[in-house]
């Protein structure tokens, strides 16, 4: 439309009305534009649709700092099975249309992000080369973009508010804030009518798009329907951060603000995507910095074996099954160490239940950072005193200080728990096995290989369309017609599928050391168990209960937990006699060597609020004579005595469960009845186990049952269901008399 007026030239411009928005919180100006489909063309409309690029393919995911990220990831089947259809399908109901798709210009060196532009230079009034009478004021980045606003040729901004934003691709990218999925739609019909699949980093998504867009092409034609594309214009905002504003002094923060703004009141991106991308709370900061120290040379354990991209929430152990944990696992972890409360982490009997004291959080965590050491008490440029830092309130001056000190200490200990107690490791090294053995010689075993390895959504969007393409030829076959061939992305996901039977193989014999049907069935069964919140938060547990009472803190807490890992090591790989050794203790059904089952783990359901009862698991382990070995006096006295408490919890747990079954099967009994019934059960449930595993001296332990008299149960508690999951009576979880425990419990000398 315009020339340039520039002796600086620009790859890429557009055109349309500015304005600006303009808040206390900060400044974002605008401009309202068009991108447009159609085949060939050279205007800016026709060049702004190729340039709307979603991040996965403007930055390579797999060195993309999480403190970089900016939206969610893309549903790949949302898009080809819904949005392009809505678009290039008649709809009966009337027309069509898309809203505004949203985007932000970011500074970018090449294909990385960097935190800024270059200076703004507000430039005087300059008249368009090619029409003259027309003037714009213009403010430059340099060579990295340029803004221009009509004016008058004395200075004054025009009324008609007429503007232009140029930029180069190597210092600047026009990134996707809100649309994507739009944005999607639009790119993958342009590059399928204009066959440019090949020309761009996203040709390995081509399977979702192509054959769906080309066959609703073909369709129209043959009904004589044809498609004018180029009469499709998307309307586009493209934002910026004017030079010298706040929010110009980092620019990808201030654009994952917008995201997270933007999406509150639209379908909400999912708890692990608002984690990532949510810089309103420190827990949700230290998140990812653990999750970028995975990026880093030597990571304790492969990024890969952490799911933090699943679409859905409340997910209390990893769905994905190349995954050991997951994102809300990891932020878990970190409320209960670093700014664990007081009643966790003293009290071995203290049963989860009511809401968190943000307060005593934010104080644990002060303290556990040794903020007094990097921090003046007033920190004078945000106002902010020292002492009132928390969760929620911290100075961004400060956040590189707050991340290290975080990282020095409870970071570290937690990703050392995680990459090398014997089962998680067994797991990452099963899985850095089935990696190097995965060929990826055509594009179906290469997409598969991606959504285990890459991340970024590819998973779950590779399941939603096996199971759309399932639905389709069961509906097919009712209504007796051809079903529809399978496709590259089914076949795909029939290759993950195959591929998680020979990683199960892997992980068996890194495990257990062979690879037999039984090993992998045992394998299997520990690590369903293994991967739970309830599992692994036990152990962040009690990690966090003996450094605070050792009085541990920041790099020793490292130290502390490459004892405690050394230790648990121990205890598990140990043999008890020559056929058994612990590693499958944590099974609630199977022993080493018998047909009989003697499991310590009774714990009828897997939430995360049962992680104290497995804090006491690892606890026991810790106590047992191997892991003494590696363990000072001190710290072994602290174990026992957390370990003698949290028993009686959990043996008074075992109670309450087991009263309420028999309550079942025996409504007529007396509460004093069913509490003596139950009490004999798990006393002697409980005895078992400590001999099949050789925990405790059986002498020892009769001695602290005597001791230590039975805590009442309450007797107020309803015996009812009210609503929980029930263990497993066949599987020995609940016995519901004496005579089936003496039944059951048979010698495993």
């Amino acid at each position: 439309m315009f020339g340039s007026g520039s002796r600086i030239g620009y790859q890429h411009t557009v055109e349309g009305t500015w304005g600006q928005f303009i808040t206390p919180a900060g400044e974002v100006h605008f401009l309202l534009t068009k991108a447009r489909l159609g085949q060939g063309g050279i205007d800016n409309e026709r060049r702004l649709t190729s340039q709307l690029r979603p991040v996965r393919e403007v930055l390579d995911s797999e060195k993309l700092n999480f403190n970089q990220l900016l939206q969610r990831d893309l549903d790949d089947h949302r898009v080809a099975t819904q949005l392009i259809p809505y678009l290039l399908e008649p709809e009966k109901t009337g027309p069509s249309f898309f809203p505004p798709i949203m985007t932000v210009l970011l500074p970018f060196s090449s294909e990385r992000p960097v935190d800024f532009f270059p200076a703004v230079d507000f430039s005087d009034i300059n008249e368009d080369e090619q029409l003259r009478g027309v003037f714009w004021k213009e403010e430059r980045a340099a060579s990295a973009y340029r803004i221009r606003r009509m004016a008058y040729q004395q200075g004054n901004l025009h009324e008609i508010k007429l503007g232009q934003v140029s930029w180069n691709d190597e210092e600047a990218k026009l990134v996707v804030l809100d649309g994507q999925h739009r944005a999607m739609a639009l790119i993958a019909i342009d590059r399928t009518l204009n066959g440019t699949w090949d020309q761009n980093s996203g040709t390995r998504f081509r399977h979702f798009y192509e054959h769906r867009i080309q066959s609703i092409l073909d369709n129209a034609k043959q009904r004589d329907q044809q498609i004018d594309l180029s009469q499709i214009e998307i309307p586009v905002t493209v934002c910026w951060f004017p030079g010298g504003s706040e929010a110009a002094r980092n620019p990808h923060g201030a654009a994952r603000k917008l995201f997270v703004d933007v999406n509150k009141e639209a379908r909400q991106p999912s708890e692990a995507r608002l984690i990532l991308l949510s810089d309103a709370e420190l827990i949700n900061i230290f998140t990812r910095a653990m999750l970028n120290r995975l990026r880093e040379d030597n990571p304790p354990l492969p990024l890969y074996a952490i799911e933090y991209d699943n679409p859905d929430d409340d997910i209390t152990q990893p769905v994905r099954w190349s995954a050991m944990a997951n994102l809300s696992l990891i932020k878990r972890a970190i409320q209960f160490t670093a700014f664990c409360p007081p009643k966790y982490r003293e009290n071995m009997d203290q049963r989860f239940g009511g809401r968190l004291s943000e307060d005593e959080m934010d104080a644990r965590m002060r303290k556990e950072l040794a903020l007094n050491s990097v921090f003046p008490s007033i920190i004078e440029e945000e106002n902010i005193d020292r002492d009132s830092i928390g969760n929620r309130k911290f100075p961004e001056s400060g956040l590189d200080a707050l991340r290290d000190q975080f990282m020095k200490g409870w970071g570290t200990a937690i990703l050392y728990l995680l990459g090398n107690l014997l089962p998680y490791k067994a797991h990452a090294l099963a899985l850095q096995k089935l990696k190097e053995t995965w060929l990826t010689d055509d594009a179906i075993s290469s997409l598969a290989c991606d959504a285990i390895f890459v991340g970024v959504g590819m998973y779950w969007t590779l399941r939603e369309s096996n199971d759309y393409w399932r639905k389709e030829v069961e509906q097919s076959r009712r209504e007796r017609r051809t079903a529809p061939p399978k496709p590259d992305i089914v076949k795909a996901w029939d290759s993950i599928e195959s591929k998680s039977r020979e990683f199960q193989a892997y992980r068996a014999n890194a495990y257990l050391g062979k690879a037999t049907d039984e090993a992998i069935k045992q394998a299997n069964t520990v690590f369903d168990m293994m991967n739970t919140h309830a599992c692994q938060l036990g152990v962040c547990l009690m990690l966090t209960a003996l450094a605070d009472a050792s009085s541990v803190k920041m790099e020793a807490l490292v130290d502390l937990a490459v004892k405690v890992t050394e230790a648990l090591n121990a205890a598990l790989s140990s043999s008890i006699t020559q056929n058994r050794n612990r590693l499958l203790i944590f099974d609630r059904k199977q022993s080493n060597d018998s047909k009989q089952s003697y499991p310590l783990n009774r714990i009828p359901r897997l939430e995360p609020s049962l992680s104290i009862y497995f804090r006491y698991f690892w606890l026991e382990l810790l106590c047992t004579n191997e892991a003494r070995a590696h363990l000072d006096d001190r710290l072994i006295s602290i174990a026992e005595s957390f370990r003698d408490v949290a028993r009686r919890a959990y043996f008074d747990f075992l109670v309450e469960e087991q009263m309420k079954a028999l309550k079942r099967s025996n409504p007529t009994w007396e509460k004093e009845k069913l509490l003596k019934e139950a009490q004999d059960i798990e006393s002697k449930a409980l005895r078992k186990a400590m001999k099949h595993w050789a925990l405790v001296d059986l002498e020892e332990f009769d001695r602290w049952l005597e001791t230590k008299p039975v805590k009442k149960v309450n007797q107020s508690a309803e015996l009812e269901d009210e609503g929980v999951v029930e263990l497993e009576v066949n599987d020995d979880a609940l016995i519901h008399s004496v005579d089936d425990l003496i039944d059951s419990l048979q010698d495993d000398d």
